[in-house]
């Protein structure tokens, strides 16, 4: 019975050691977590206006052509949010007590010789209306603040999260009113092998 007991304390332990990490990003190889850091867009252009056939599109760039932070097969993301403090007070941002799983949207990058980039809002050819990338992404919760995400069937490149201040079904209210949904100048970046 103490044995039992003493492999479970340690397991608990263990557990609380793995995710008992600062909020932000966890890209998680086996059960090694290593941080996601930020990196800042650049030359972020902004689309048309009501007469053009782009209407809050915006271009967001990234300099370097990787990330040096590869996300294979087995892997999987940890995402650690602050623990609610009750007050009123609310913070836009990342990683915020007040974010949530609804305010990540994944997109594949296209590489340049010198940079990485992705234009993201709404195209408008025509009556067509064609929205650019932003899968949002299969959140498992492990906690009241870790979440899981295991990329499955992603081609192999470069791909970026982007925070957007838009919660849930915000992704379709950026579609009706032409809003490009990124509103944070930074962007969380990795390889897929």
């Amino acid at each position: 019975m103490k044995k039992t007991l003493s492999l479970l304390v340690v397991a608990f332990a263990t557990c609380l050691m793995m995710f008992a990490e600062d909020p932000g990003l966890y890209l998680k190889k086996g059960d090694a977590l290593t941080p996601v850091k930020v990196t800042r867009l650049s030359n972020t252009k902004k689309g048309g206006s009501a007469g053009a056939f782009s209407i809050g599109k915006e271009e967001h760039k990234i300099k370097g052509v990787t990330s040096g932070l590869t996300y294979a097969k087995e892997d999987s993301l940890i995402f650690v949010f602050p623990p609610k403090s009750g007050k009123k007070l609310k913070l836009a941002g990342p990683f915020t007590e007040f974010s949530t799983t609804a305010n990540f949207l994944l997109y594949k990058l296209e590489v340049t010789k010198k940079e990485r980039k992705v234009s993201t809002g709404v195209e408008i050819m025509g009556f067509n209306t064609k929205e650019n990338g932003g899968a949002e992404l299969p959140f498992t919760q492990i906690d009241d603040t870790t979440y899981e995400v295991k990329l499955e069937n992603l081609e192999p490149g470069e791909y970026a999260l982007f925070y957007t201040a838009l919660n849930e079904g915000g992704k379709k209210a950026a579609s009706v009113f032409n809003i490009d949904p990124v509103s944070w100048d930074e962007a969380w970046c990795f390889t897929v092998e």
